[in-house]
C-alpha cells in the first residue's frame, strides 16, 4: 500500500464533508502557480509585482466560493448578481491580454465548481499555448533574427525603446518591423521603436544621428 492510499483515507476522516473542497482549491492554488508560471516565462513583468501574483492565486477561489455559495439558492443568486454589478474597477486594464488573463483566472473558479477535469483541461491548454508562443518567439529571434511579436508600452514590459523626431519621413524607419508607433505633429514625424535587442536599437541610433535635424532618445 502506498503513501497515497494511507493519506488520502486519513485526510477524508480529518476533513469530513469538507473533503472535496479542499482537492478543488487545492487544484486551483496549483494550477494559478502553472498560470503564473507561464507568464513569467512569456516575460510579462506586470505579474511579478505582489499584487498581481495574489491576485491571480486569490480570484480563482474566490470566484469558487461565490459559485457554490450560490450555486443552489436563486435568490441568494440574483443578490450577488446586483451586488456585483455596483463594483467599479479603477485600475486600469494594461491590454487586452491582461484582460484575458483575470477572465481565466475567473473561468478557473467557475469550472472547479463543476469539474476537476475541466479545470485540469484549461489549465494545460492555456499552459500548453503560453509555452508555444514563448518557444516560437525564441525560434524567430534566433532562427530568423526578426521578433515575431511587437511590444506596447501599455504591456508594462520593461524593454530598451527608442523615440525619434524627424522634419522629413524616414522610409527604413517607417518599415522597421521594430517601429510600434508613428505620428505626425507641427510638421515632424515622431516614430516610437522596441525591442528586446538594445543593440539593434543602438545601430539605428547611429544611422538617425547622420541625418540632419533629427533627434532622437534611447531608454535603455
Amino acid at each position: 500500500m502506498g503513501k497515497v492510499d494511507i493519506i488520502v483515507p486519513h485526510l477524508k476522516t480529518l476533513l469530513g464533508a469538507g473533503y472535496p473542497f479542499f482537492i478543488d482549491i487545492t487544484l486551483l492554488i496549483i494550477g494559478s502557480m502553472f498560470l503564473l508560471m507561464s507568464l513569467v516565462m512569456a516575460r510579462q513583468s506586470w505579474v511579478r509585482t505582489f499584487s498581481h501574483a495574489a491576485t491571480l492565486i486569490l480570484l480563482p477561489i474566490v470566484t469558487y466560493a461565490i459559485t457554490k455559495a450560490i450555486s443552489n439558492n436563486v435568490a441568494l443568486s440574483l443578490g450577488m448578481v446586483g451586488a456585483l454589478s455596483l463594483i467599479r474597477f479603477r485600475n486600469p486594464v494594461r491590454s487586452p491580454f491582461e484582460l484575458t488573463v483575470y477572465f481565466t483566472s475567473i473561468s478557473m473558479g467557475i469550472i472547479a465548481g463543476v469539474s476537476n477535469k475541466l479545470l485540469l483541461l484549461l489549465v494545460v491548454v492555456v499552459t500548453t499555448i503560453m509555452i508555444f508562443l514563448v518557444f516560437a518567439s525564441w525560434f524567430s529571434d534566433n532562427f530568423f533574427k526578426r521578433e515575431l511579436f511587437h511590444i506596447s508600452f501599455s504591456e508594462g514590459n520593461k524593454v530598451p525603446s527608442l523615440s525619434i523626431s524627424s522634419p522629413i519621413n524616414i522610409d527604413y524607419i517607417s518599415n522597421s518591423p521594430n517601429l510600434t508607433s508613428i505620428n505626425k505633429t507641427e510638421g515632424m514625424y515622431n516614430y516610437t521603436l522596441q525591442s528586446k535587442n538594445l543593440q539593434k536599437l543602438i545601430e539605428i541610433s547611429y544611422k538617425v544621428d547622420q541625418l540632419e535635424d533629427v533627434s532622437y532618445e534611447l531608454v535603455k
